[in-house]
């Protein structure tokens, strides 16, 4: 029995009752708490899927109610078992204010935390499992990529295309197109995905780009650049022709199709890029980030 309780992680299910309550009362509690939250440090899984769906259905401009949310989930078993809509509308004196929800949030968060700690090690033989199907999937794809499309076929030969958790750094000298690179990676993984079917919930994924040193307006630019094939100091200074205006017309319409995401924050902090990833990959798929430091 010591051993059986030793293996159950650290959890405050009325904590996480209270937050998923507060926030259908008010929605503006949500903000207050989804940098940090994430469903994953929900200790009942439903509630983590409930978190996840409240949070996709306020990102889409709605208000989420207890009703939105029962037309996201539908007749899903596990949460019709708990009492599905009257689970959440019940009348309780579990409603919390948003000042208190942040509380709560960090309780909920620190119980996750620890949980996730508390899993130890991984026997060698599962990871050797997760391996092989990774290897027999690449078998199977062997004329393929398995990660996203550079837009290089060299690159793509030597690393398989960039896959998750991959960290790639492009190193080099001032002033030698490190940046320039950066942009072109990320046009072409936004090409990739407009190209490939497989997106979740009909939602193309996205593109995340840090910009530490140029503004959104000249990255904005330089993609134009590249785009349309014309000089960018042409475009900065105003030097282009009627066929060119066309030009840059048809690119903005394509662009407009991508989900390319830019924030040019000056000296921002590596928690600060943590957080805003985070908000990124939930409200809009974020699938690869890039930072040009």
């Amino acid at each position: 029995m010591e051993k059986d309780l030793a293996k159950i992680a650290p959890n405050n299910i009325q904590a996480e009752q209270m937050i998923l309550r507060a926030i259908l009362i008010n929605n503006r509690a949500l903000y207050n708490i989804n940098e940090f939250l994430l469903p994953e440090h929900f200790y009942e899984p439903l509630h983590g899927k409930i978190y996840k769906s409240i949070n996709l259905i306020i990102s889409k401009g709605i208000s989420a109610t207890v009703i939105s949310l029962k037309n996201m989930l539908g007749n899903e078993l596990a949460f019709e078992e708990i009492g599905g809509v009257d689970y959440l509308a019940k009348p309780t004196t579990l409603a919390l204010s948003i000042v208190n929800v942040n509380e709560y949030g960090k309780i909920v968060y620190d119980l996750g935390a620890r949980g996730t700690l508390s899993k130890g090690f991984t026997k060698l033989q599962t990871s050797i499992e997760e391996s092989w199907t990774s290897i027999s999937s690449a078998i199977k794809n062997k004329n393929s990529i398995n990660g996203i499309s550079s837009g290089l076929l060299d690159l793509d030969s030597k690393l398989g295309g960039f896959k998750n958790s991959d960290l790639i750094i492009l190193a080099g000298r001032p002033s030698i197109g490190k940046t320039a690179l950066g942009v072109n990676l990320a046009i072409n993984a936004c090409k990739y995905f407009l190209t490939k079917k497989n997106t979740k919930d009909n939602v193309v994924p996205s593109v995340g780009f840090f910009s530490l040193e140029m503004s959104s307006q000249q990255i904005s630019t330089r993609i134009l650049s590249i785009e349309s094939e014309i000089n960018s100091s042409a475009l900065f200074n105003g030097k282009i022709d009627e066929q060119d205006v066309d030009k840059l017309k048809t690119v903005q319409d394509e662009i407009q199709k991508w989900n390319f995401f830019i924030d040019d924050a000056p000296a921002i902090s590596i928690s600060a890029i943590r957080s805003r990833a985070r908000r990124l990959k939930r409200t809009h798929n974020l699938a690869i980030l890039f930072v040009d430091y």
